[in-house]
């Protein structure tokens, strides 16, 4: 549940380009009462826990390069 609600709160900053405080209002008329810290917490937290395995495993084959080349332009 939070998951999809976190998915939903940034498909509409991203598309709808609706800032927390506005989010906050509109959910607050569906009769979930919070606040944009809490809003952005819960977004960050869920970002954390989904993203991490994929960042690691991406991470790895990188790693175990003794030279990486990046092109910084």
């Amino acid at each position: 549940m939070l998951m999809a609600f976190c998915a939903e709160k940034s498909r509409s900053n991203e598309f709808n380009t609706c800032p927390p405080y506005r989010q906050v209002k509109e959910w607050k008329r569906y009769g979930l009462l919070i606040n944009d810290k809490n809003l952005l917490n819960w977004v960050i937290r869920t970002t954390e826990d989904c993203l991490s395995p994929v960042f690691e495993f991406m991470k790895q084959p990188l790693t175990a390069k003794s030279m990486l080349h990046v092109d910084e332009t």
